[in-house]
């Protein structure tokens, strides 16, 4: 990751992500410590996302001081804790997707703000109607590097492909409520704070 000082010797700039989707630089100053992502043009909904949800859960997501850029970055205040990433203690995972699945529920009935915000909307019936056309990709299907899937396997996933129709349908029938999903949940971007 790059290092650059400031003039004042008191300020440094890291970088410790980058990838396809985004960036994002750690900035330690006698201000505190911030972390600013920039994000490509495609996930440009995400910094006006975060901010939403920092405003209505302080408690849960890095507090925000800035989005600009015409909304491409992101500058929020450091979370102060351990990554849960280095966590053994089951209680912090468990308090974690407790947290998370409370906030999903939050959430639920704000679908017209979300996509205000940007968000893609990804319900069942997209999944259904994405899927005709995975089955049929072979070179998608194919695609993952050394894990990618064998020609056996893309078989045998085609056979279920009615099996899985009718499942989604039948989900779909549930009415399961549409929500957040964070398409980028793992344990390196949450912070156990207590």
């Amino acid at each position: 990751a790059g290092l650059r000082r400031a003039r004042d010797g008191h300020s440094r700039v890291e970088q410790p992500r980058a990838w396809e989707s985004s960036c994002v630089y750690r900035l330690r100053s006698r201000r505190g410590v911030f972390y600013l992502k920039a994000v490509a043009a495609r996930c440009d909904w995400e910094p006006r996302l975060s901010r939403w949800l920092a405003h209505r859960f302080p408690r849960l997501i890095a507090p925000v001081v800035a989005v600009g850029g015409g909304g491409r970055w992101l500058l929020t205040r450091e979370a102060k804790g351990p990554s849960l990433r280095h966590s053994r203690q089951l209680r912090r995972w468990e308090q974690a997707a407790f947290e998370y699945g409370r906030m999903q529920r939050a959430v639920v009935g704000h679908t017209p703000a979300l996509r205000w915000l940007g968000c893609p909307h990804r319900g069942t019936q997209w999944a259904l109607r994405e899927m005709r056309g995975l089955f049929r990709d072979r070179r998608l299907l194919a695609a993952g590097g050394r894990e990618r899937l064998s020609v056996g396997e893309i078989a045998r996933l085609r056979t279920l492909a009615p099996v899985l129709r009718a499942r989604g349908r039948a989900l779909a029938g549930c009415a399961v409520p549409l929500t957040l999903d964070h398409a980028d949940f793992w344990a390196g971007n949450m912070i156990a704070s207590r």
